[in-house]
């Protein structure tokens, strides 16, 4: 039975351990998974590039990274309610359970921090030299293929294998 006055509930579990479990989800979501939703917030958008005007294609591509990473972000908090909604239901079965969900989403957030700081270093170099377009394809590609995104060069040749169809159809007729 829940203490009015307690945030927590302590359970003697069968093998002698105890087990803790928060009466609001919120409140046992980790700091550094809360923080994310904060840190994310006003990131998710060009409008950290300023007054400098993007090709389409920097800018569709900074786009997709921006979101990709947001998406994660936030996809983040509600595996950990899930994996901790399963624990409060059996805290003493499925602690082995949370602390596996756990590990795996903070090894997720340290990638998603290192996705963000390349993520902000390509937004520099666009900032700072919009003319050196192999290397910011050649960042924007790496950043793509390490967050499992279509990379740029991907969606151009399935354009021109579609432009060359259509001209073989039209052609044919």
């Amino acid at each position: 039975m829940w203490n009015l006055f307690s945030r927590t509930r302590q359970i003697n579990c069968p093998d002698g351990r105890p087990a803790i479990v928060y009466k609001r989800i919120d409140e046992a979501i980790p700091l550094e998974i809360r923080n994310t939703q904060t840190k994310a917030g006003g990131r998710g958008n060009l409008s950290n590039v300023g007054s400098v005007e993007l090709d389409s294609t920097y800018s569709s591509s900074v786009e997709k990274i921006l979101v990709a990473i947001n998406d994660r972000n936030g996809s983040q908090v509600l595996d950990f309610r899930n994996a901790y909604l399963a624990y409060m239901s059996d805290p003493c079965g499925n602690r082995d359970f949370l602390a596996r969900i756990t590990a795996r989403i903070m090894e997720d957030r340290a990638f998603l921090d290192r996705m963000q700081i390349r993520a902000d270093t390509l937004v520099e170099l666009i900032k700072q030299s919009p003319k050196n377009g192999g290397q910011i394809l050649e960042l924007s590609r790496s950043i793509m293929t390490d967050l499992n995104l279509p990379s740029i060069s991907g969606t151009m040749q399935a354009i021109r294998d579609a432009r060359d169809d259509a001209q073989e159809m039209l052609g044919a007729r």
